[in-house]
């Protein structure tokens, strides 16, 4: 299975917000939750529609793309489907550039449908096709983490302080 572990920490600021105590760790795991929806989405949108192979949008890879919190300030994001991994070049324990070669592992040969009919092959080789990576990098390099995490951040101190 393939995920990134993405960490959001700025040390002067975090260390400003420390006084707020169990609110900021809420807070954070809040940011980061959009940040995970941010990345999520913009796979789905960007990467996951209109591509060879990858076509759907709202197919079974796109839908089992989710985030899941690794403790208060690390989130992962991750296909839920194996062959996720195969797409974006990570098969066997390595990235791979240009494609994947899949080889059956039990049965001698491998056996899948397209269009409905039966193929059967002692190995298939799969274009890389990244959608995740680019994803993650388009949130960062875009903006759209910081402002995402900035949003957030001013509604929940807004929020805290109308409760004063």
């Amino acid at each position: 299975m393939i995920a990134y572990g993405i960490t959001i920490i700025d040390n002067s600021a975090y260390q400003k917000l420390t006084r707020l105590g169990a609110d900021m760790l809420k807070i954070n795991k809040k940011c980061l939750g959009r940040v995970g929806q941010k990345i999520v989405g913009q796979s789905q949108t960007h990467y996951l529609r209109g591509r060879p192979g990858l076509n759907r949008g709202h197919g079974t890879l796109a839908t089992s793309l989710h985030y899941n919190f690794k403790d208060n300030d690390t989130i992962f994001v991750g296909p839920g489907v194996m062959y996720g991994a195969v797409h974006e070049g990570y098969a066997y324990g390595r990235k791979w550039a240009g494609f994947v070669t899949i080889r059956p592992r039990i049965a001698r040969v491998l056996h899948f449908k397209i269009g409905g009919e039966d193929v059967f092959a002692k190995k298939v080789n799969i274009p890389v096709r990244p959608w995740l990576e680019p994803a993650i990098r388009d949130v960062f390099d875009q903006g759209i983490a910081e402002r995402t995490v900035e949003a957030t951040l001013q509604q929940e101190l807004t929020r805290l302080e109308r409760a004063i």
